[in-house]
């Protein structure tokens, strides 16, 4: 797929102060439209160049039966930066925040910073995608190249994913069941994301459903062709990617349930033999986040009789996502199957939250261990 500009007539402008802040999402970003399914990055690594005025067209994306093209628009000062905002940069793209003047809609600006085979390659994965309707994923309003031969793909800015275990279980269920249909749909085009972490997880401000985002990293699979090597996001990593061994979609299993887990460590026990609450952190290798497999399968034998059973059934969930050997990891399909994510409303309104939560917080668990033979659970 390749990217072609038509008749450079007139120039984009974009001119902003920049300054070194947070990028924040306040109600503006509500008035996005309906149809606008994601938004920016969310690694915040503040820059302070000033912009150069871009000099060619502001053009948009179309698709087409075999390629997706860059056709120009009339107006070419379509967007206009935020003043205040600060570009964020990672290493492949950079992400400015600017409103589009022919609606009002707050939208973000990501840059390639690589070269335009990059941006290409993620337009391609992004119009597989959407032809084939996979749901709760980021949508392209606009595409342009800039007067450094910059290619720019504008997205609708969503806000932060608020974390669902703040609310509920019930709400961490339904989130998660939202992402699971997401990979069911990419897994079955085979594709795997390759960088499904925290980060990535956005929030649509209209329907307050997950989001999705950032594919500049994912791929179709291939019998004969791996994945790269330590592709993704530290803490967040399968093992078999972090070996160069990974050839499927599992991966992304794996990568979603170090999300999950870090949904649900503040309903479980600290472990002081490993680091549930450092799921995430970048801290931990592939290798160690598998290691709480064990240590969960058996919490869940000694004390299943102490326990929620909507408890216990997501904790079963989280050690089938986290299995080292990707041949042994839970599906998509599967997933959305287990107990966990089919069982009723009632089910999660007879937990109580605060109790699992104040319980979580001052309960150490031991497992057995050479020089333990048995458990040791404990109140701080």
């Amino acid at each position: 797929m390749m990217l072609h500009v038509k008749s450079p007539s007139s120039s984009l402008s974009l001119s902003a102060h920049h300054s070194c802040l947070y990028p924040s999402v306040g109600s503006s970003a509500s008035s996005a439209s309906s149809s606008a399914g994601a938004s920016s990055t969310a690694m915040y690594f503040a820059g302070s160049q000033d912009l150069r005025e871009a000099s060619k067209p502001s053009a948009h994306f179309a698709s087409a039966d075999s390629a997706a093209t860059l056709v120009c628009t009339s107006d070419s000062s379509r967007y206009t930066l935020l003043p205040g905002s600060s570009r964020i940069e990672t290493a492949l793209s950079s992400i400015e925040f600017a409103i589009d003047s022919t609606t009002s809609q707050h939208v973000v600006l990501k840059r390639s910073l690589d070269d335009l085979a990059s941006m290409d390659h993620e337009l391609e994965m992004l119009r597989l995608i959407k032809d084939h309707g996979v749901p709760n994923v980021t949508t392209v309003i606009d595409t342009f190249v800039d007067g450094d031969s910059c290619s720019v793909v504008v997205f609708p800015k969503l806000k932060k994913l608020d974390c669902p275990s703040s609310v509920s279980l019930l709400l961490v269920r339904n989130v998660l069941k939202s992402l699971l249909q997401t990979l069911l749909a990419l897994h079955a085009l085979d594709v795997a994301h390759l960088d499904l972490c925290l980060a990535n997880v956005m929030q649509d401000p209209i329907t307050n459903q997950p989001v999705l985002i950032d594919f500049g990293l994912s791929r179709r699979s291939s019998p004969t062709d791996p994945h790269p090597r330590g592709c993704g996001t530290p803490g967040y990593i399968a093992p078999e990617v972090q070996h160069g061994t990974s050839f499927g979609t599992e991966c992304d299993i794996f990568s979603l349930g170090v999300i999950f887990g870090q949904w649900l460590h503040v309903y479980l026990p600290r472990f002081p033999d490993s680091a549930l609450r450092c799921l995430g952190s970048g801290l931990l290798f592939p290798g160690q986040i598998a290691s709480l497999v064990p240590v969960i399968q058996q919490y869940i034998r000694d004390e299943r009789s102490h326990l929620d059973a909507i408890l216990i059934s997501a904790a079963e969930l989280l050690a089938l996502m986290l299995k080292e050997d990707p041949r042994d990891r839970i599906t998509a399909s599967k997933c959305l199957s287990h107990l966990f994510l089919v069982a009723s409303d009632r089910a999660f309104s007879e937990f109580s939250l605060a109790k699992a939560k104040t319980k979580a917080q001052n309960l150490f668990y031991y497992p057995p261990s050479p020089r333990r033979s048995e458990q040791v659970v404990y109140w701080r």
